[in-house]
């Protein structure tokens, strides 16, 4: 099931939103409270007027769009669900989600001689899944995944008490789903341009079919703002095939990453009296071509609250005066829009290099202990055309970019964060034969983890290299009439006095892993 605006809403009536065999449905129409019913009022006139009746004009193009084309946005096909609201559940629709997946692996193992053995596998894997909404215009993307790996590991046995084992590997993971789908064939990338999204400036662009989020609950990025009455109508609901959407556009959060992990390691054990002696090395090098737009997404979104029909006013019949955000949205009084960097790939590289050496030393025929120690190095993450840039906490009105005359000055190396050389993390451990049939066994170790340095909080993502959009209007208070967006203006600024900003990620330059024992 999916939520869609009535007939009667579309018409800019809202008086189904006073009705309490609608709006205290739940309780067999009978209200508990007065605020269960909403009266609407004008949030940009500072004495706030009520809307006659819970009429509003239609305003928005978006809307009169939608609206004049019903087999794009359909009217409802059923009754709504007894949940308090003139609409929840009140369209039935086709909903599909279709998972497909191929995997092989071939190996080969090769006794090349007494002494050595070599083994050599393959694995390749090609999976994604497609998504069909009740809502043609909610636009889901179709991601594939498709992997690929080859590992060789070799044994060579140099006499009776010492073994080598080289490996080598590569892996790519990929991961493709940042392009969105038009079941409607209408719109393809020019749904901003047919829905009057950003028509009174120049200079839109739209880089993935659909048309932008015009949504009715809270944005993914901090606002100003809190939805009030009428989230259903932007619901999801989670069914045993998956999350059917009900969307209005599509702001596309979707990614596209390439990752690329070469790896080379070597192991020797050595048996000599008591002793089991154990040396490795590895060395990983990381590659991860990404583009990442954000929380807000490469087409954007209109966050429609509920703001733009809300009263800093009691109401005097004691009706809700939160407002209600389809309203909002008829009026085309948007409380939050956003827009995420569509720029990339990002290339990012490191190198990852770690030894150890371990002791087994049976003590006694019935005690092993174990000593050992394991050292890291993780180069600071670099991109590879030096995108990146982050803010100098001893000067903030400065932008540093990676690379830079400037970021050397200040002491930033390439990565933008000092390299990392304390990883040292020891490990003990025992195992203690009480009776032929009861073992006990303890230890303890050290190891790293470093956290927070996701795609989404790499300096990568930092201006001038991706521009990320928010901006959030105000909500109506005591004589002061609200501020709200219209989507004519696309993602620019137009609201007086309404906040807007960019977002930095900005990491400590003495960043260094957690150690966990």
């Amino acid at each position: 099931n999916a939520t869609v605006l009535t007939a009667k809403e579309r018409q800019g009536d809202f008086s189904e939103l006073l009705n309490p065999a609608l709006m205290c449905s739940a309780n067999g129409g009978v209200c508990t409270k007065k605020s269960q019913l909403i009266q609407l009022y004008d949030a940009t006139n500072p004495s706030f007027p009520a809307f006659a009746g819970n009429q509003v004009p239609v305003l928005n193009p978006a809307a009169q769009y939608l609206f004049a084309h019903p087999e794009l946005y359909p009217l409802p096909n059923q009754q709504p669900a007894a949940t308090n609201s003139p609409a929840a559940s009140n369209y039935r629709g086709v909903f599909k989600n279709r998972s497909h997946g191929d995997q092989y692996d071939v190996k080969v193992d090769w006794k090349a001689s007494t002494d050595d053995t070599l083994s050599v596998r393959f694995t390749q894997s090609d999976n994604g899944s497609t998504t069909t909404n009740p809502l043609p215009v909610s636009f889901t993307s179709a991601p594939v995944n498709p992997v690929r790996g080859v590992a060789i590991n070799e044994v060579h046995t140099f006499n009776t008490s010492m073994v080598n084992e080289f490996r080598a590997g590569y892996t790519r993971v990929q991961n493709l789903g940042a392009v969105l789908l038009d079941p409607t064939g209408v719109f393809g990338t020019n749904g901003n341009q047919i829905l009057g999204i950003g028509s009174l400036t120049s200079g839109e662009t739209q880089a993935f079919a659909g048309f932008s989020a015009l949504s009715f609950t809270n944005p993914a990025s901090p606002a100003n703002i809190t939805a009030s009455n009428g989230t259903e109508y932007s619901a999801s609901t989670t069914t045993s095939l998956g999350t059917v959407a009900t969307l209005l556009g599509n702001s596309n959060t979707g990614t596209n990453y390439t990752d690329n992990t070469f790896l080379y390691g070597d192991n020797f054990t050595w048996l000599r009296g008591n002793h089991t002696f154990k040396f490795g090395v590895q060395f990983q090098r990381q590659q991860q071509n990404n583009f990442y737009p954000g929380n807000d997404g490469s087409v954007g979104g209109f966050y429609f609250l509920g703001a733009g029909t809300a009263s800093p006013n009691a109401d005097p019949n004691g009706y809700s005066n939160a407002g209600y955000t389809v309203a909002d949205f008829l009026l085309n009084r948007a409380s939050f829009v956003s827009k995420g960097g569509v720029s990339g790939p990002a290339g990012m590289r490191s190198w990852r290099d770690a030894y150890f050496v371990q002791d087994d030393w049976r003590i006694l025929p019935n005690l092993t202990l174990s000593l050992g120690v394991r050292y890291e190095y993780d180069q600071p993450i670099y991109e590879v055309h030096n995108h990146m840039s982050t803010i100098d906490p001893k000067n903030p009105s400065v932008i540093l970019l990676d690379g830079t005359a400037a970021a050397r000055a200040a002491g930033y190396g390439r990565g933008l964060v000092d390299p990392f050389y304390g990883s040292v993390m020891p490990r003990v451990g025992f195992a203690y034969s009480v009776t032929p049939r009861l073992v006990v066994r303890g230890g303890y170790g050290i190891q790293n983890f470093m956290e927070g340095t996701g795609a989404n909080l790499r300096m990568t993502t930092n201006l001038p290299f991706q521009t990320t959009y928010e901006a959030s209007g105000n909500s109506p208070s005591k004589g002061v009439a609200g501020n709200f967006f219209d989507i004519r203006y696309g993602f620019s600024n137009p609201a007086s006095s309404a906040a807007s900003g960019a977002v930095y990620n900005v990491w400590d330059k003495h960043i260094k892993p957690a150690f966990i024992g």
